[in-house]
């Protein structure tokens, strides 16, 4: 994983926050390979809140968020919003953020010594990760894997390694099974955050590629393919999937010739850096034969239900579509919920259980879609309230 940490405050000097998304983060396609740490003081916290500036990054870039004690009493908030994770360091009394789900916490640890020295498994215990200020780099360079090593004898979570700037042995970081993270500056060369991804990978072993899984929106697993270092690179600049063909020996882009287009949402590698994952939503079919998969069908989801629901509503006229008509008339819709509410509470048996929540459900889906509440926004919701 890569991480880059942009201080708020920071970044408001030269633009407003929701302007250095649009015109940095999502313009260099950075949301498909980076999550942002966004980090700031009380006052540019509630605004981004208040002002639903957060709530519209976190449906399109993933974003943590660094708390300190000032920030602190709005977790719930930031969590409602979309935020993946909450960071804690020192400065908390540990009893005060139990009601943060594990899941949800990392902890932050000034420098390398305070983790090496001190024992801290009391406290790292309720914490999912752990991220380790790197300010002085000796140690990483008198041996990369023994140090790691000796990070894992300490503590047994996933480890994020922080770095000022750019670092000459990310690579060897990643292939370690360390996440990185880097502290956004504007004196930053943006162009080595862009081919960051590219050059922390480990090509070697499968001749200068990387075996390359496709997934789509849904999590159907749709081909296996090969990345090249070029391949790559064209990738995330256009969020086109692109590949290499091994018996061609050229890098060869997914629909140029049939149409059946892939468009990169996100891109995921291993813990060794020699995987890929491309997430992407596909165009017609992604197998040769015509199949949607090389490997099976497409399977059926709500969130596939509920995207043949928003197409109904911005593609059909009302008469030929019952979808559309609730959409325009609230009130019906509102009725259909309530009798399908109580039709699931008075069922008859086992599968009349099952077709009457089925009913309900396509109804509630019609009624998130018409105030455009997504699936992932419940599923979050339902994640912040796990304990």
């Amino acid at each position: 994983m890569i991480l880059v940490e942009v201080d708020i405050n920071y970044v408001e000097r030269f633009c407003k926050i929701s302007d250095f998304f649009e015109k940095v983060v999502l313009k260099r396609n950075w949301d498909s390979f980076i999550t942002i740490i966004l980090d700031g003081n009380k006052e540019s916290i509630v605004n981004i809140i208040q002002n639903q500036i957060l709530k519209k990054i976190c449906r399109k870039v993933n974003i943590w968020i660094s708390l300190t004690p000032e920030t602190y009493p709005f977790s719930e908030e930031l969590l409602q919003s979309g935020v993946k994770m909450l960071i804690f360091n020192s400065g908390f009394q540990y009893d005060q953020i139990d009601k943060i789900p594990k899941a949800r916490k990392i902890f932050l640890f000034e420098n390398l010594n305070d983790l090496l020295r001190n024992n801290h498994s009391d406290i790292i215990g309720t914490f999912s990760k752990v991220i380790v200020n790197m300010n002085d780099t000796t140690s990483l360079e008198k041996g990369i894997q023994s140090m790691i090593f000796k990070l894992r004898s300490n503590i047994s979570m996933p480890i994020i390694l922080a770095f000022r700037d750019i670092y000459p042995y990310f690579s060897s970081i990643a292939s370690n099974g360390a996440d990185i993270l880097i502290y956004f500056d504007f004196k930053l060369k943006l162009s080595l955050i862009d081919t960051l991804l590219v050059n922390i990978l480990d090509f070697k072993k499968v001749n200068g590629l990387i075996p390359t899984i496709v997934q789509d929106q849904y999590n159907n697993i749709l081909m296996l393919a090969y990345s090249s270092r070029e391949s790559l690179t064209r990738t995330l600049e256009t969020r086109e999937a692109t590949y290499y063909s091994r018996s061609r020996k050229t890098i060869w882009i997914k629909g140029e010739q049939s149409g059946n287009y892939q468009d990169v949402v996100r891109v995921y590698y291993d813990c060794d850096a020699d995987s890929l994952i491309f997430k992407v939503k596909q165009t017609n079919f992604a197998c040769h034969t015509g199949a949607y998969s090389c490997f099976n069908d497409s399977s059926f989801s709500f969130g596939f239900l509920y995207d043949i629901i928003i197409d109904r509503i911005r593609n059909s006229s009302k008469s030929e579509s019952y979808t559309k008509k609730l959409v325009e008339n609230p009130e019906l819709l509102l009725s259909k919920i309530e009798e399908e509410s109580l039709e699931v509470i008075n069922y008859k048996d086992y599968e009349n259980l099952i077709w009457e929540i089925a009913d309900l459900m396509y109804f509630l889906l019609v009624l998130m879609a018409s105030k455009e509440i997504f699936p992932n926004d419940i599923l979050n919701e339902l994640w912040r309230r796990n304990k």
